[in-house]
């Protein structure tokens, strides 16, 4: 005899992406193609993390929308997202972590809103490589903890401030 146990997913689809069942999580991003023009991902609002790979190769995204309420971005996250250009966060202050290679390879990505993320307590290891990063600045705050090679390969970086933290 056997059995088959199907069970029940925990998982809800909205929109091109798959959500965690409490709508707190962001599982995965639907594979875009890359010649749509606008490939522009809004996450929704109450979002609190960027769950590990959610994005991960995703050549369709270009500009990621996220809610005030994420918190954490996962290992992996948009690693790869070759054509990311923008990262909007309407509260940076609510960013307690990025995990290690999180924007990896993401070469087009030109910004990131450092200095308004009072809160963040890490940056994990690679997690900004080989981005097009143009300036790190922490002014008087900086993370807890900014892991190995967090920004190396940033040919484009001129100005970084690490903050009084680190």
């Amino acid at each position: 005899v056997t059995l088959i146990l199907i069970l029940h997913s925990r998982k809800e689809r909205s929109d091109k992406m798959v959500l965690s069942e409490d709508k707190t999580t962001l599982i995965q991003i639907e594979p875009t193609d890359p010649s749509e023009k606008d490939g522009i991902v809004e996450i929704p609002e109450g979002i609190e993390i960027i769950a590990k790979d959610a994005g991960r190769g995703n050549f369709g995204i270009h500009s990621v929308n996220c809610p005030s309420t994420l918190k954490k971005i996962c290992r992996d996250a948009f690693h790869d997202c070759r054509f990311l250009t923008e990262f909007y966060l309407p509260n940076p202050e609510n960013l307690q972590s990025i995990e290690a290679h999180a924007f990896e390879n993401c070469i087009e990505l030109k910004s990131f809103p450092f200095e308004r993320a009072f809160n963040l307590a890490e940056i994990g290891n690679w997690t900004f490589c080989n981005t097009g990063l143009i300036k790190v600045d922490f002014r008087a705050h900086g993370p807890c903890r900014v892991g190995g090679y967090a920004f190396s390969n940033c040919n484009s970086l001129v100005r970084a401030n690490l903050g009084t933290q680190l």
